[in-house]
């Protein structure tokens, strides 16, 4: 409910945060995560949630106000074509991903071949409006169908139809923080700067080479934006740049570009805990997650039992692929390799390594785990510049997102849709 000061909100037995304008949970003991609530610091925020049942503040400078996770439907890569081994252009999906087949044909079960993508047009991802929400022109926003989130149509220095007045600003992170936190656009003054999972849903992966975000969605946009998500406990804010990584600035006074983001479930009360883990099969438990509504096998390839025994298998991709197209793991067997975006969720930056939920998935190993998400690195030379094909991969240990070779042994961890 709106309000302005705490007598609003008593008979709700609720305070009020008056930077928001909103009635939210005095504790947060017990409250599920991303649940309204008010804590001061200095500077104050405006956006405080509950957090593995304190209230924190987004953007804080260190792990322990990271958001867990996401709390709106995963979108889809982008990715609509396949790649081969060694070739830089996109090339014909192999084989039919699902089917009994798969397995055993090289590359099959790839991002390409699964997802909203392969049911939905480009154009029907994102709807972008030239004119606010107040009737005013000029503040652009834009929603994201798919995730619900509402983004500023314009990067921080630019307005305008298309984005064509100003020039995108370099900001430092806590002038990006505060930024956002003060923003009036579109006739709302709910901004905040999105956390790392809120941002690399942005991420486009259409052509293997980069990640981009959709021009007519978001146009005259620069590349490397600021999240408020940090490294760990060091003052490392990630960064999503446009290469396909994320990756932890180290330089907190460094400079990125800024696009700020509102919405999300954040008054709808979210399933607690988020993740479930049963044992359908004995020795075989799987992972539900109330927050995607996706199903993961509860151990790694390599381990298994209860308590995921065993040594984990460090796979190729084309390995990797194999793995989960094949796999009948507690009786299932429409596994699949995650893309990248499905394979992040699961991160929460709030942790330390391992990143993952260590009750949901107990023994994960720290290091890298292959997505079925292809994508580009560079290597030197002699132009410094050889650009490589290979497969995005999620850090299990920082939350980071690389390209690595196809050829290297990486962990797998293999997802299906729920139920």
């Amino acid at each position: 409910a709106p309000c302005g000061d705490d007598a609003t909100c008593f008979g709700l037995e609720l305070t009020c945060n008056e930077n928001w304008g909103v009635c939210v949970v005095a504790d947060c003991t017990a409250e599920p995560d991303f649940t309204p609530c008010e804590v001061l610091t200095v500077p104050d925020r405006s956006f405080d949630i509950c957090v593995e049942g304190i209230c924190v503040s987004p953007g804080c400078g260190d792990r322990t106000c990271n958001t867990p996770g996401p709390n709106w439907p995963l979108a889809d890569t982008g990715q609509r074509t396949c790649s081969d081994a060694f070739g830089l252009r996109p090339s014909a999906c192999t084989g039919t991903a699902g089917t009994d087949g798969c397995a055993a044909t090289e590359f099959c079960g790839q991002d390409a071949q699964y997802g909203w993508d392969t049911m939905h047009l480009e154009a029907e991802r994102f709807a972008r409006t030239e004119v606010g929400s107040d009737g005013v022109p000029g503040e652009p926003l834009v929603r994201d169908n798919v995730t619900g989130l509402v983004w500023a149509g314009c990067q921080a220095g630019r307005s305008g139809e298309g984005c064509r007045r100003g020039e995108s600003g370099w900001f430092s992170w806590a002038d990006a923080v505060a930024y956002c936190d003060s923003l009036e656009w579109g006739g709302y003054d709910d901004w905040r700067l999105p956390d790392v999972h809120e941002l690399f849903s942005l991420a486009d992966h259409r052509d293997s080479a980069a990640l981009m975000l959709d021009a007519d969605a978001f146009p005259h946009s620069a590349a490397g934006l600021w999240s408020s998500s940090v490294r760990l406990s060091a003052s490392s804010p990630f960064v999503a740049s446009f290469d396909g990584w994320i990756r932890p600035q180290t330089y907190v006074d460094f400079e990125h570009f800024v696009r700020c983001v509102r919405g999300g479930r954040l008054h709808e009360r979210l399933r607690s805990p988020r993740f479930t883990r049963t044992e359908p099969v004995a020795g075989y438990p799987v992972v539900a997650d109330a927050t995607t509504g996706l199903v993961w096998q509860g151990c790694e390839a390599g381990r298994s039992g209860t308590d995921c025994a065993g040594s984990p298998s460090r796979l190729s991709w084309s390995e990797a692929l194999a793995y989960c197209e094949g796999s009948a793991w507690a009786g299932f067997t429409d596994w699949y390799l995650p893309n990248v975006k499905e394979l992040r969720s699961i991160v929460n930056d709030h942790r330390e390594p391992p990143s993952v939920d260590p009750v949901a998935f107990p023994a994960t190993s720290v290091g890298l785990f292959f997505s079925a998400t292809s994508g580009v690195y560079y290597v030197g030379g002699s132009t410094g510049t050889e650009a490589v094909n290979g497969a995005s991969c999620v850090g299990n240990g920082d939350g980071t997102v690389v390209v690595e070779g196809k050829g290297r042994g990486a962990g797998v961890l293999c997802v299906r849709e729920g139920p």
